[in-house]
C-alpha cells in the first residue's frame, strides 16, 4: 500500500509540473527551453521525491549511511532545485537563447553530482566509523560473555574464587569501547587469559585459576584507567 501511494504520488507530482509548464510556460518559452525546463524541474522533484519516500533507515545497512549523508545531501538537493527555479525564472524573463541554458543546467548538474560524490564519501566513512566500532565492541563482548560462561560452565566449589570471578563479570560491565591501542591490547590479554582460566577451571586446578584471576583482576583495574 505505501508503494503505491509513493508511486502515485510521484505521478502526481509529474503531471503538476508538466501541466503547470503547458499552461503558464508554451506561451513564453521555445519547445526545446520548455522541454529542457520540464527535464531539470522533474530531476529536483526526484531528488526530493527519492527522499521522502525511500525509507532513511535500512535494515541491510547497519552503518545506516543514507543518515549519516542526509545533511549534505539535502544541502546539495535544496541549492540545486533552488537554482534550476531561478534559471528558469530568469530565462523566460529575459528570454536567454537555448544554448545558454542548456549549458547553465548542465553546469548545475554537474555540480549536483560533484556533491554526491561527497554524499557518498561521507557514507563511506560513515561505514568505516562504524565496522570499527563494531570490531571494539566485539572484544568487549567477547570478555563479558567470557565471564558469564565461565560462571555458567563451570561448578566452582571455591567460594572466594566464585566471589572474585563474580566481581571481575560485574567490573567489565561497566567498560566502554575505545579507540586507544594500549587499551585494546589490555583486552585481547585478559581475553587470553581468560581462556586459560577456563582451562583450569575445566581440570579443577584451583591454584592456577586463583593465579590467572588475578593477572586478570590487575589488568581489568588497569583497563578501567585506560579509555
Amino acid at each position: 500500500m505505501r508503494t503505491a501511494l509513493s508511486i502515485l504520488a510521484c505521478l502526481l507530482g509529474e503531471a503538476i509540473i508538466i501541466g503547470a509548464f503547458l499552461m503558464f510556460g508554451r506561451p513564453l518559452l521555445a519547445d526545446n527551453v520548455l522541454i529542457l525546463d520540464i527535464i531539470v524541474a522533474t530531476i529536483a522533484f526526484g531528488l526530493f521525491a527519492y527522499d521522502l519516500f525511500v525509507p532513511w533507515i535500512s535494515l541491510e545497512d547497519p552503518a545506516q549511511r543514507k543518515v549519516g549523508s542526509l545533511g549534505l545531501r539535502w544541502t546539495a538537493n535544496v541549492l540545486y532545485a533552488l537554482f534550476v527555479v531561478i534559471i528558469i525564472v530568469v530565462g523566460a524573463v529575459r528570454g536567454y537563447p537555448f544554448k545558454i541554458q542548456l549549458f547553465i543546467q548542465l553546469a548545475l548538474l554537474a555540480l549536483l553530482l560533484l556533491s554526491y560524490s561527497g554524499v557518498l564519501g561521507i557514507g563511506d566513512k560513515v561505514a568505516h566509523v562504524h565496522a570499527r566500532e563494531a570490531e571494539m565492541r566485539s572484544t568487549l563482548d567477547d570478555l563479558k560473555n567470557g565471564f558469564k560462561n565461565l560462571l555458567l560452565e563451570h561448578d566452582i566449589a571455591d567460594p572466594a574464587l566464585l566471589g572474585r570471578i563474580e566481581n571481575v563479570k560485574s567490573e567489565l560491565r561497566y567498560l566502554s569501547a575505545s579507540t586507544n591501542a594500549e587499551t585494546r591490547s589490555l583486552e585481547q590479554r585478559i581475553l587470553s587469559l581468560t581462556a586459560s582460566l577456563s582451562n583450569a577451571l575445566d581440570l579443577d586446578n584451583i591454584e592456577e585459576a586463583a593465579a590467572l584471576l588475578a593477572k586478570i583482576e590487575k589488568l581489568v583495574a588497569e583497563r578501567k584507567r585506560n579509555y
